[in-house]
């Protein structure tokens, strides 16, 4: 009675902290994530801001397609256009760490890193802090 309880806790109010208890799961959120993520923001800052042309898009797409094991996961989808078919691509779990870095470094090249500019705050000497 007491393992049934104590079961039940595991599977049901406690839960998985990836939602998944595969390793293959476990280890794409801690190692090709990150890097996921890094190469779709700067894909996009890229795309929105024309760093990049299409024939640089088209070899992306080429290598991303060179890259995804699982082929047959995508051979009757329909998309709307290049772009959407390289980020949904992206988001595959086929892709490896070093595949995906290898993206990452392909895609840097375009990638002209801005720094903000820093802002100056006054301070106003009438203001206070209300507890």
């Amino acid at each position: 009675m007491v393992q049934k309880i104590i079961r039940l806790l595991l599977t049901k109010v406690i839960p998985s902290p990836t939602g998944s208890r595969y390793v293959e799961d476990i280890l794409y959120n801690q190692r090709v994530y990150p890097i996921y993520s890094e190469v779709q923001q700067r894909l996009t800052y890229c795309l929105k801001n024309k760093l990049i042309n299409r024939d640089e898009l088209m070899t992306f797409k080429y290598m991303l397609n060179k890259y995804i094991r699982n082929s047959y996961a995508y051979k009757d989808k329909k998309w709307k256009n290049d772009a959407h078919e390289i980020f949904t691509k992206l988001k595959s779990h086929y892709i490896k760490t070093k595949e995906m870095k290898r993206l990452l470094k392909y895609v840097n090249q375009f990638y002209i890193d801005i720094p903000e500019p820093i802002q100056k705050f006054k301070t106003v000497s009438y203001l206070k802090v209300i507890k």
